[in-house]
């Protein structure tokens, strides 16, 4: 393989693996710090009076999940391009799966923010009691929810594929395939489960993104790993 090639996979596996660094730190950070820091499901008093009391990190989570957004096209594009040798169809759709889940994601971003506008004490908001705007609020962050577990049953569907082409691949290891289609089956476990079987959900959900967070870590990992030590490709 010429240096050009292998330099060119170095490049993608180092800023794949940044860019799936960067959506598990940010997605950490709005999902599972902010919103479910903050958000009360069953009180929305409670979930007003926590945003408004935390305004600035509400607003640092809008901005954490455009981020997401940013980082996960960037490691959709490097995974592709890493990924076509194997089969250039199959890599593909995967990739526009991906970008499909990207999107929903991005509409989510809205309902994270709407509660701001709901809150924020303007004259066009006085025909709206304290107790409604709450309420509304409230629904806004319960569809953020329904549109969050959309887009990881689409990711899901997206690490499964590339999983399976990076057993065929020689440059990822068989390790970190099973690691990539283990986060897309726990995905589509947790997601699936809360629009079919909301009771089992809440039994297997944290286990199921533990296994997510964990195997999506190993992935990230071994991709700057590679990027970084790379030396020659067989």
């Amino acid at each position: 393989m010429q240096k050009s090639e292998v330099s060119t996979i170095k490049n993608l596996s180092l800023f794949g693996g940044l860019a799936y660094l960067g959506v598990i730190i940010t997605g950490v950070f709005s999902e599972g710090v902010v919103r479910g820091g903050l958000t009360d499901g069953q009180n929305a008093e409670i979930t007003v009076k926590n945003i408004a009391e935390n305004m600035t990190l509400w607003r640092w989570a809008a901005v954490s999940d455009i981020m997401t957004v940013t980082f996960d096209i960037i490691a959709a594009v490097c995974i592709y391009f890493l990924l076509k040798p194997v089969n250039k169809q199959v890599s593909l759709l995967a990739a526009l799966i991906r970008i499909v889940a990207v999107t929903i994601l991005a509409i989510g971003a809205v309902f994270h923010f709407l509660p701001v506008l709901l809150t924020n004490g303007q004259n066009y908001l006085q025909t709206f009691d304290t107790s409604q705007l709450a309420t509304l609020a409230l629904l806004s962050l319960k569809t953020h929810n329904l549109i969050y577990h959309i887009s990881l049953i689409l990711f899901a569907f997206n690490n499964v594929i590339i999983g399976v082409l990076m057993f065929k691949s020689e440059y990822f290891h068989k390790i970190i395939a099973f690691a990539a289609i283990l986060f897309g089956v726990s995905y589509f476990a947790n997601s699936f489960s809360w629009f079919v079987y909301p009771g089992f959900q809440s039994l297997i959900g944290g286990t199921a993104l533990k296994i997510s967070f964990f195997a999506e870590l190993a992935l990230s990992l071994w991709m700057i790993y590679k990027g970084i030590s790379l030396k020659t490709v067989k």
